[in-house]
């Protein structure tokens, strides 16, 4: 069976998807992935006996909703691949999947579908309408784990339960990348903490925060003697430099921001650390991919769908009634992050060494900004603000696909 599965979103969404690739691979499917960087290259990666088509333009850009045949060249690809199945993978569906799914009725298609009032989505229509075009329909809410969503597709799928293969780990030439890369620096295997916290613009709903951070560090390199290995983008370099800046003198660290690493060698890279440190993001997922322990801060925006899939580790988040909000979040950060005290992320700092499980830590909703109006007020007010969005999206999307029509020629 010929099966193209649609990916275009982050790098942990796509490692949350790996039972999905795994199950269909398994069964004996043929898989096209479509998809973007760096997620693409994880997938070649991990997958050399898939096809990637990679995008060229994002789906999730207002720009790109403008253009009148956006992904002409890749539909004329996954045409030419002669799908039997069309899996629009991601639980909240994008622009890529509308267009296909407008253009090429003849093809089947599996989705996911929700229940809930708010069902997250990128498109210029309803994503029930989008989900009654599906053959396949698998019902989840909004708020399971995306890992779970995606092995509910896959014995969708498949016909039942299924065992995910073991996981592939990097191969010897990215291992021996990132040796030399340590081998430069000074550090051994397995001596060093991962450290991905630095801050900048289009993070700020997602972090706890530099202050934070910088206090959490300064502490633990006060008696750590292993080294500490900062990544990200360079964007974030400032950020890193002052969250260095605050660390114990004599204390090991290094960033690798200003110079971003290959993903396949980054994923070989965490596969050698002893610990990864940070907020919730696609390095977070690598590393639970290669069973490495995590120590992780995050907020509430889409909690708790993107729960990495560790085997040892501790994740920290603060309660609240507004959780869940897609990140339309009303105040100038988000108090379900920021708030997590430092004292007690210090705490599952010590505590990480004997975890054997994934470890979550819910603080209770105290002190909140909005804690003074009674919670069923509180869920309207959400909702109304969910709505409100919602609309606002619709009348842009409408603004969008005028501007096509105009722009057509």
């Amino acid at each position: 069976m010929r099966i193209t599965v649609n990916s275009p979103d982050g790098l942990g969404d796509f490692i949350l998807r790996l039972p999905l690739v795994e199950a269909l691979l398994a069964k004996g499917g043929r898989l096209q992935l479509v998809m973007r960087p760096p997620a693409a290259d994880l997938a070649k990666e991990l997958f050399p006996e898939t096809e990637v088509l990679v995008l060229e333009k994002c789906p999730f850009h207002a720009e790109t909703k403008k253009l009148r045949h956006p992904f002409r060249g890749e539909i004329a690809q996954i045409r030419r691949f002669a799908p039997d199945l069309y899996v629009a993978a991601a639980f909240q569906p994008n622009f890529f999947d509308e267009v296909f799914l407008e253009e090429n009725r003849d093809i089947s298609a599996a989705g996911f579908v929700a229940a809930d009032r708010l069902w997250p989505s990128d498109t210029s229509v309803d994503p029930r309408e989008m989900a009654a075009r599906y053959a396949v329909r698998v019902q989840v809410p909004v708020a399971m784990p995306e890992g779970e969503k995606n092995r509910r597709m896959a014995s969708a799928l498949t016909g039942g339960d299924f065992t995910p293969a073991t996981t592939r780990m990097p191969s010897a030439r990215d291992l021996e990348a990132a040796r030399h890369i340590l081998k430069a620096n000074e550090i051994k295997e397995r001596d060093f903490i991962v450290v991905c916290a630095g801050s900048r613009p289009g993070l700020l709903m997602k972090d706890w925060g530099e202050k934070n951070w910088a206090a959490l560090l300064a502490e633990i390199s006060r008696e750590e003697s292993r080294a500490f290995v900062f990544v990200g983008n360079p964007k974030e370099e400032a950020s890193i430099a002052k969250l260095r800046g605050a660390m114990a003198a004599g204390s090991r660290h290094v960033s690798l921001a200003e110079s971003p690493l290959d993903i396949a060698v980054s994923y070989a890279l965490l596969s050698l650390a002893s610990v990864y440190v940070g907020r919730d993001s696609g390095i977070m997922h690598l590393a639970a991919l290669t069973g490495t322990r995590l120590l992780a801060v995050f907020s509430g925006g889409h909690w708790p769908r993107f729960v990495p899939e560790s085997k040892r580790g501790i994740i920290l988040t603060r309660k609240a009634s507004c959780r869940g909000c897609n990140f339309y979040c009303p105040y100038p950060e988000p108090w379900c992050a920021t708030s997590v005290p430092v004292e007690s992320v210090r705490e599952a700092w010590n505590d990480l060494p004997t975890v054997q499980s994934l470890e979550i830590r819910e603080l209770p909703e105290e002190g909140a900004p909005f804690s003074r109006i009674p919670a069923s007020e509180r869920d309207e007010f959400v909702r109304r603000g969910f709505d409100t969005a919602r609309d606002a999206v619709k009348r842009l999307h409408r603004g969008n696909q005028l501007a096509r029509l105009l722009k057509w020629s």
